[in-house]
C-alpha cells in the first residue's frame, strides 16, 4: 500500500453516483481537502485556499466550503467529485460513468467541463459508458467489451463509420437518431437495427471461442472452438490509431 501511494497522485477517479460517493458528514471542504491531508501535501496557501481554487475550476463557488453534500443538485455533486478528483493534479483521470446518474440537459454540462478540463489541465481520461453518443463526443479512442473483453479497439471517427465486430455492429444499429423525417428514425444509409437473440451469458462461465458466439449471426464451428485474436485491421489512422478486432468473421472489412 505505501508503494502506491505516491503513483495514487496520478491516477484519480469519478464516480458514478456522486449522491453514494461523497460523504454526507463531510463538508466540501473536508471531502475535496482529503486529498491533500492523506497524501502529507502542503499547498502554498493553506488547504482552505486550495479547495476554493478547486471548486471556482469546476463551476462551483469558494462560498460552498462549508457546506454539506445534500445541499447540492445531483450536476452539482458531480463537480464536487471531479474537484476531488483534480486535488492532487492527476495525469489520469478514470470516469466511471460520470454523467449516466444525471438529467440530460445536466450531463452536456459536466461532458463540457470535462472537455474543458482536459484541454486547461493536459489530462488523460479513461472513460466508462455506455451511452454511444457519450462515447463519441468526448474520446479519441474507443475500446468495445462484451463479458469483460475487448472485442474492437479504434479511433473514434474510425469506429463510428466501419465498425468489424458484430457486436458493434449491431450496438451502432440500435442508436436512434432524431429526425422524425426519416422513416424509422434511421439516418441515410444506415442499416436497420440489428437485433440480438438469446440471453448475454454468464461472465462467470463465458461460452468457448469467442464469446459473442451464442449470439452472432455469423457465427460457425471456429467461432465455437477458438477465442478470436485481437489483430489489427487495415493500416493505421490519420491520428495513428491502429484498428484491431477479435473476430474471425469481421464485418466492413
Amino acid at each position: 500500500q505505501g508503494a502506491l501511494r505516491p503513483l495514487r497522485r496520478d491516477i484519480q477517479m469519478v464516480f458514478q453516483d456522486p449522491q453514494s460517493s461523497l460523504n454526507p458528514r463531510h463538508t466540501v471542504g473536508t471531502i475535496v481537502g482529503a486529498p491533500f491531508h492523506i497524501q502529507g501535501i502542503e499547498t502554498p496557501n493553506g488547504v482552505k485556499k486550495a479547495v476554493q481554487d478547486l471548486l471556482s475550476l469546476v463551476g462551483l463557488s469558494p462560498e460552498h466550503y462549508n457546506r454539506y453534500p445534500h445541499e447540492f443538485s445531483g450536476g452539482q455533486r458531480q463537480r464536487i467529485g471531479i474537484a476531488r478528483a483534480l486535488a492532487l493534479k492527476p495525469k489520469l483521470v478514470i470516469a466511471d460513468e460520470p454523467v449516466s446518474a444525471l438529467d440530460v440537459s445536466i450531463q452536456a454540462q459536466v461532458m463540457n467541463l470535462l472537455e474543458d478540463l482536459q484541454n486547461e489541465l493536459n489530462l488523460a481520461y479513461v472513460f466508462i459508458a455506455h451511452d454511444l453518443s457519450v462515447v463519441r463526443h468526448i474520446s479519441d479512442r474507443v475500446a468495445v467489451m462484451y463479458l469483460g473483453k475487448i472485442v474492437e479497439i479504434a479511433d473514434q471517427a474510425d469506429m463510428y463509420t466501419r465498425p468489424h465486430h458484430p457486436y458493434t455492429t449491431a450496438l451502432l444499429s440500435a442508436v436512434p437518431i432524431p429526425d422524425p423525417d426519416r422513416k424509422g428514425g434511421k439516418a441515410e444509409g444506415q442499416k436497420e437495427r440489428i437485433r440480438l437473440v438469446g440471453d448475454v451469458p454468464s461472465p462467470i462461465n463465458p461460452p468457448a471461442g469467442c464469446r459473442f458466439n451464442t449470439r452472432c449471426w455469423k457465427a460457425q464451428e471456429v467461432c465455437r472452438t477458438q477465442e478470436p485474436p485481437l489483430l489489427q485491421i487495415g493500416s493505421l489512422s490519420a491520428a495513428g490509431y491502429a484498428h484491431q478486432v477479435a473476430c474471425h468473421f469481421p464485418e466492413n472489412v
